[in-house]
Parts: structure tokens; C-alpha cells; sequence
């Protein structure tokens, strides 16, 4: 597992698709085989452009399930709420702009809790604090490259500077 130096980065808003999920860690992989198929569907239903690397938003700290929104970021809001039939479930979302931290993790998914301890340390080294959710952006198709030692994964999580 490598991370990258910590690098803090400001954002505009970028308007999103997503499907929500409350679900236990081992069915994660199923909530994200199915929004990342729903929400491109939906997209294109909706004539909206993909214009991003699929990503996973953590609204609250995982416990015995994970809270997460999976989607990806779109050129434009499209109004869905999560409606039925293909696009069940796809709402529109708002990735947050301002002040971001971001870290480049590179290997599997389950040591990503290594890089999040990593940007932690740095924040509370820098004088900064978590200021929202942070949210992953899958760089590598496991599908196209099936060595985890070289899937990439960008940490985003807006900051604030002080306690």
C-alpha cells in the first residue's frame, strides 16, 4: 500500500448522480456493482454526461453497517429523486466544494483505512479538522486491472482550518 503526500486542493460543488446505501461492509460491493450500473442508465436517460471517475461519499462513520452514496459525478443535476423501473433508487447529489484534502491510496480497497489514518494525522499536524464527509474516487477498473497492489483510489475530505 503507497499513499501519496497529503495535497489540499479547493473544489467547486460538482452536480452528481448516486443510489444510497445502509448496508453491512461485505455487501458493499454488491451496492456499488449496482449503482455503477444504474447511474450511468440513468444518466443517459436523463441526458446528462458522466464526467468523472465513479466515487463512494461516507456521510457518516462506518459502525456495523456503512452509510455511503456511490455515483458519479454528472455535467449537470438532473432533478431525480430515485425513481423506479432502471433508475430505482439514482437521486441527484452534490459532491461539496471549498477546501479539500486529497491522497492518493494505491493497492486494495481494504487497506484504504491506512491512508485515512495517514490524512488525520497530517490534518491535526496542519492545525485543520475533517469539515464534511469524505468520499472516494475509483481511479482503476478492478475488471481492467486485476492486481489490487496497483488499483488507485483519490481520498477527498473537505477541511477547516482550527479546532
Amino acid at each position: 500500500m503507497v499513499t501519496s503526500p497529503v495535497e489540499i486542493v479547493t473544489l467547486e460543488p460538482q452536480p452528481a448522480l448516486a443510489v444510497h446505501g445502509d448496508v453491512a461492509p461485505p455487501d458493499l460491493p454488491s451496492l456499488f456493482g449496482r449503482a455503477f450500473s444504474a447511474v450511468p442508465a440513468a444518466a443517459a436517460a436523463a441526458g446528462v454526461d458522466l464526467v468523472g471517475p465513479p466515487f463512494g461519499l461516507f456521510p457518516s462513520m462506518p459502525g456495523e453497517t456503512v452509510e455511503v452514496e456511490a455515483g458519479f459525478p454528472v455535467s449537470a443535476a438532473t432533478g431525480a429523486t430515485g425513481g423506479t423501473g432502471e433508475a430505482e433508487g439514482v437521486h441527484d447529489l452534490l459532491l461539496p466544494g471549498g477546501e479539500v484534502a486529497q491522497a492518493l491510496h494505491t493497492g486494495p480497497y481494504d487497506k484504504v483505512v491506512e491512508t485515512y489514518a495517514a490524512m488525520e494525522s497530517w490534518m491535526g499536524e496542519q492545525g485543520m479538522v475533517p469539515a464534511g464527509p469524505p468520499w472516494e474516487c475509483y481511479l482503476s477498473d478492478p475488471e481492467a486491472e486485476p492486481d489490487p497492489q496497483q488499483w488507485r483510489t483519490l481520498v477527498c475530505w473537505p477541511v477547516a482550518r482550527g479546532a
